[in-house]
């Protein structure tokens, strides 16, 4: 081996492959895929902003999930 080069473990090849784009392609994760994840993030990002005012702008929301409350924690 050439002085100053080092040498590289076994290990070293498959993490790299991993850390690329081309470990996604080679691992079957397909930009199809990457988006249906980012996709449910984002809807379940804008669900948990508008949860909060569900109960001000339908009180029977707010009144059932008191009920559903109540029930479950007297189990």
């Amino acid at each position: 081996m050439p002085h100053g080069m080092k040498h590289m473990m076994q290990e070293d090849g498959f993490h790299a492959a991993v850390a690329t784009g081309s470990g996604i392609m080679l691992y079957g994760y397909t930009l199809d895929a990457i988006l249906v994840v980012l996709w449910v993030a984002y809807v379940l990002l804008l669900i948990a902003k508008v949860l909060p005012d569900l109960p001000k702008k339908y009180p029977f929301i707010g009144r059932f999930w008191s009920w559903a409350w109540r029930t479950v924690r007297r189990k």
